[in-house]
């Protein structure tokens, strides 16, 4: 009898400790997927939010850039002048937009129906004609178009003839697409690229017409008549 029963206790500590193990085992399970769910929403949430922002901050650019293009394209004076709508709409003294050490533009906010900011965005109009073209400079006036700058040795003093040289060289494979591809060239570096890029363009186009088509007035041979 009492062999028996030592028979049944030990079998059922043995379906006790089979039923523990079997239950730590699915609190296991379930701790492993609660734990994988809360990541992947946690991932699902920053996705999210950066998707969010990303078009909210192309969203609030292409404001900023279609306001400047309207005043541009709305420009009625017939010559450029400090005091023009595309200047003055968007200059300030709170942020450095190209990074030239002047604070020169203003931030326009972006807030929501209840007053909260959600964005904002700052707008620098420049005159890229007047740039060395990094595409055209230094080739001697050989298929260069004649509104193009095309002297780098004006950058010489900064990059070196080496430094002139190379850049040339480089866009005998492949055309620069922005500025910046500069540094792609063998010896100009992110230090000597700071000192340039305000000089430099791959932009240089400018048809210098007003919004009806008309060539704008010279300022340099314009007449009194003319300007007043």
């Amino acid at each position: 009898m009492m062999r028996h029963l030592k028979r049944l206790s030990g079998l059922f500590l043995i379906k006790r400790g089979a039923s523990v193990i079997l239950t730590l085992m699915i609190l296991l399970l379930l701790f492993i997927f609660t734990g994988m769910l809360l990541f992947m929403f946690k991932f699902w949430e920053k996705t999210s939010y950066k998707i969010f922002t990303g078009k909210s901050a192309y969203r609030f650019a292409r404001m900023g850039i279609d306001g400047a293009i309207w005043e541009l394209d709305n420009d009625e004076r017939a010559y450029d002048a400090f005091t023009d709508k595309w200047r003055t709409s968007f200059e300030g003294d709170e942020v450095d937009l190209n990074e030239d050490g002047i604070k020169d533009a203003k931030w326009f906010y972006i807030k929501d129906r209840d007053g909260v900011v959600t964005g904002r965005y700052a707008v620098l109009v420049e005159d890229e004609s007047g740039k060395v073209n990094i595409n055209y400079a230094g080739s001697n006036n050989l298929w260069w178009p004649t509104y193009t700058v095309s002297d780098m040795d004006v950058l010489s003093e900064v990059i070196g003839k080496k430094g002139r040289d190379s850049i040339i060289s480089y866009r005998e494979k492949r055309p620069y697409v922005v500025p910046s591809d500069v540094k792609l060239a063998d010896g100009i570096t992110e230090e000597i690229y700071k000192k340039i890029k305000n000089d430099i363009t791959t932009f240089s186009y400018d048809l210098n017409v007003d919004r009806d088509g008309k060539e704008r007035i010279n300022l340099n041979n314009a007449s009194f008549e003319t300007l007043f």
